[in-house]
């Protein structure tokens, strides 16, 4: 009788605390692995030859009694010792073996095996392991038996440092091993480099490689990894959260919501309107529906900020609409043409001011006729992007409306020098703003000599200049046109000049014979920094209440420290891309500037997210570095 047949009979004894903890789990000596169980069933047929010769010679013949894994284990040499003298009584149970759930341990020509320390430490992690995975398998809702993939063992495991691995049984061998070359047959180091033999099964040595036409030095081992998110640099802005919005704001928000609805705003006063006005423009609502709702025939003054949607006969009903107009603002009005203008010229008998941001379609031909009906009561004349103006218009605007205050020619992309001659009569200009000539991609550049011609002709009454765009203008231009030639100068925008110098405008700030100025953009040149800043500090830090430095980057710490001294009336400051701004260049700001509202730092890379911040100071731009 086998001792598996006679399992459920045997008189279980003491047992070892693994084998316990094991038959606790659900675990028995069957659950191990497949190398294990190939040991076990090895045994049982050595032991059942064993005991049909036992059977054979008779009842007093003796068997040698096998011994589990689990006991010979935790037994030792000892243990095994022990057992070789044991024997099996009647019904074939040994007298020192009385563990029922043991499975035989293999045996060789009858003889009992002994395991060696080494074995019994690789057999209790085998068991661990197997119990880790059945309780796994448990958790995930699989039964203890689901056992689909085997554990690995030596025959099976991937090479740990072996001579000739991958060549045959066609598993990658681990970086610095030794491996034959499936080409040639010469031993090599295994790396990340290393390639696989075409076909297969194997991988290629250096020279091998090198032969096929591969690169030595580039990886081939798998796919490739994905590179893991680099925590990104951490942006910071210091903004006073809008309070909590007022009842009438509400009411305003509410009303622009639900404007196709409303079928007339009332008296709701200029600002209120022009609030409304805004949020419309913002989702483009304006049409020819909604228009009328700013309509009133008392307006003096209309801005519209959005008149994408509006047609011609929409831009018709403006002027029939508001009959007493005296300043006319539209932006974005592509839709203007010739009749539009025309009308406008004709029933607008009051108008002295138009401003018209980007009027496309409007022909030089129906810009002349404007000019001749409007004639001598024009006295602003703004536009932007009017590709169509020419030098005929410059002409007819001069010649028809010689009490011109305010002219603006921006990104008017036929504008050039012989244009400005025929602008020295608009002596009572007190706005001139001539900037970003371009015609397509290709900028176009007023010199020095035209301009300080009629710098000299017109400055008398300027007060806002604007030449931003213009590189060929140099410092020249600065100190011999716009520094004597104007005493009442208070806004000055000279953004991209590429040419001015830092010793130029320092020059220029110094030879300036008007009072200090209110508003200053000189943005984005980036040869100006001490002197430029320096001059413009003493000259003007006193009346200051605007001013965009953008890129000074050559600034040194010590003059900007200065800013909060000198000018103490700040109420807007760019400082973006100076490099030489810090926290203590921030503070220094803040603590002098006590009417200032809005700070910007952008590209400051020495400013920390532990900046100091002043309630009612708006700081936009702290990028900090968190590694």
């Amino acid at each position: 009788m086998s001792r598996r047949a006679a399992a459920n009979n045997r008189v279980r004894g003491p047992t070892s605390a693994l084998t316990e903890f094991l038959r606790e789990q659900g675990i028995s000596a069957r659950a191990l692995s497949g190398y294990t169980r190939r040991l076990v069933e090895e045994g049982e047929e050595n032991e059942e030859q064993a005991e049909g010769q036992a059977t054979a010679a008779g009842p007093s013949a003796t068997v040698p009694v096998t011994v589990t894994l689990q006991e010979s284990a935790q037994a030792g040499p000892s243990r095994s010792r022990a057992t070789r003298g044991s024997t099996t009584n009647a019904n074939g149970y040994t007298s020192d073996n009385l563990d029922g759930d043991e499975e035989p341990s293999p045996a060789r020509n009858g003889r009992k095996r002994k395991m060696s320390d080494k074995e019994m430490a690789k057999a209790k992690a085998k068991a661990k392991a197997e119990f880790e995975r059945s309780k796994k398998r448990k958790l995930n809702g699989g039964g203890a038996d689901d056992d689909d993939e085997e554990e690995e063992d030596e025959y099976t495991a991937k090479s740990k440092g072996g001579v000739g691995v991958g060549k045959a049984d066609g598993v990658t061998p681990n970086i610095g091993d030794r491996d034959e070359c499936a080409e040639c047959g010469k031993l090599y180091t295994f790396t990340k480099y290393t390639r696989p033999a075409d076909p297969g099964p194997g991988y290629l040595c250096p020279a091998c490689t090198k032969a096929a036409g591969h690169d030595l030095f580039k990886t081939a081992q798998g796919p490739r990894k994905r590179k893991e998110n680099v925590t990104k640099r951490k942006i910071v802005f210091f903004e006073e959260n809008d309070p909590v919005p007022t009842l009438a704001e509400l009411c305003l928000e509410t009303i622009a919501k639900h404007i196709e609805d409303v079928d007339a705003l009332g008296d709701i006063g200029s600002l209120n309107m022009d609030k409304i006005a805004k949020i419309i423009a913002k989702n483009r609502r304006l049409n020819a529906s909604v228009a009328p709702l700013f309509y009133d025939i008392t307006n003096e003054n209309l801005t519209l900020y959005d008149c994408t949607a509006l047609e011609s006969s929409g831009l018709i009903a403006l002027a029939n609409l508001n009959p007493n107009l005296v300043n006319l603002r539209l932006d974005f009005c592509g839709r203007v043409e010739a009749t539009a203008l025309g009308h406008w010229a004709q029933h607008l008998a009051k108008l002295k001011r138009i401003e018209l941001l980007a009027p496309f379609l409007v022909t030089d031909k129906a810009w002349i006729k404007f000019f001749e009906t409007v004639g001598d009561r024009l006295e602003g004349f703004l536009i932007t992007n009017s590709p169509r103006f020419s030098q005929e218009c410059v002409e007819s605007l001069v010649k028809n409306c010689p009490k011109l205050t305010e002219l603006r020619l921006r990104r008017i992309g036929k504008l050039e020098d012989d244009w400005l001659p025929l602008l020295h009569p608009l002596t009572q200009l007190t706005l001139l703003d001539l900037s970003d000539a371009s015609l397509g991609n290709a900028p176009i550049s007023l010199t020095d000599e035209p301009l300080i011609d009629l710098m000299s002709k017109v400055g008398a009454n300027l007060e806002h200049l604007d030449l931003s765009g213009h590189e060929l203008v140099t410092d020249d231009m600065l100190i011999r046109g716009i520094a004597p030639n104007m005493p009442k100068l208070k806004r000055l925008r000279l953004v991209e000049l590429s040419n001015l110098t830092d010793e130029g405008v320092g020059a220029f700030f110094d030879a300036l014979v008007a009072t200090p100025l209110h508003w200053l953009d000189l943005s984005r040149n980036p040869e100006l920094a001490d002197k430029a800043l320096v001059g413009l500090l003493d000259h003007s830090g006193a009346g200051l209440a605007h001013l965009n430095m953008n890129q000074f980057k050559e600034a040194s710490n010590e003059v900007l420290l200065q800013i909060g001294e000198k000018a103490s009336l700040l109420e807007f400051l760019d400082l973006g891309f100076c490099r030489e701004v810090d926290d203590f260049v921030v503070k220094a700001v803040q603590d002098g500037c006590k009417g200032l509202k809005e700070l910007k730092v952008y590209g400051c890379n020495r400013i920390t997210e532990d900046c100091p911040k002043k309630r009612g100071v708006r700081i936009v731009g702290v990028e900090s570095h968190p590694y």
